[in-house]
């Protein structure tokens, strides 16, 4: 692996960030470069939205997959607070 800040790769660590140990303790080198968190597919680190509907009663394993990825499909959050439960 090479640095992303100054291309070394030579018997180097990296942290942090993809910096080696001598750029990250450079605080100034460390603030150009952010860290990147990432969380699933969504990389802005936002909440999706709750869905529209609970699961309402019993359903079978089948039908609770259908219904969760077609919340996925929809871009919403997997889980309802009101959905049924086991």
């Amino acid at each position: 692996m090479q640095c992303v800040h100054c291309n070394n790769s030579t018997g180097i660590n990296i942290v942090r960030r993809g910096l080696c140990w001598r750029c990250y303790r450079s605080p100034a080198i460390r603030q150009m470069h952010e860290a990147k968190i990432r969380r699933g597919p969504c990389s802005d680190n936002h909440e999706p939205p709750m869905p529209a509907e609970p699961i309402r009663g019993e359903v079978s394993q089948a039908e609770r997959a259908e219904i969760l990825a077609g919340r996925v499909a929809r871009g919403e959050g997997l889980w309802h607070p009101a959905d049924w439960r086991e």
